[in-house]
């Protein structure tokens, strides 16, 4: 949904990534992995067939993937280019857990926007802590 009419939406991006540890004790076989799992081959096939949703561009323009989707990946791209990445400082998963809360109620029963915005508001600053 664009905040305004002439504005095409936007959402949010983010989810598991996937990292080598400085601890790690088998550096070459961990970046073999990570090299695997992130080739375009591997997001356009093994990874998608198993569930994943593909971070590789490449899988997302692929025909045969999006044919095997009913064009999923190329329907929603341009939202996807829009996107924003997700914050990261230490208390906002935390946050984005609990702000469902007050917008789920307020969907379900309505109410009043502005409380909902200081309740939110609120999670914020205590997600920041």
């Amino acid at each position: 949904i664009g905040l305004t009419p002439d504005r095409p939406g936007a959402t949010m991006l983010g989810g598991t990534g996937l990292a080598i540890s400085k601890r790690c004790q088998h550096l070459e076989v961990a970046l073999e992995y990570v090299q695997f799992v992130a080739s375009p081959e591997t997001q356009r096939g093994l990874y998608f067939d198993a569930g994943g949703q593909p971070g590789h561009r490449s899988a997302w323009v692929d025909e045969e993937l999006n044919a095997r989707c009913h064009n999923f990946f190329r329907d929603t791209l341009p939202t996807h280019d829009r996107a924003f990445v997700r914050p990261r400082y230490p208390g906002y998963l935390d946050f984005q857990d609990r702000a469902g809360d007050p917008i789920h109620a307020f969907l379900r029963e309505g109410g009043d926007a502005g409380k909902v915005l200081d309740a939110l508001n609120q999670l914020y600053r205590e997600s920041r802590r």
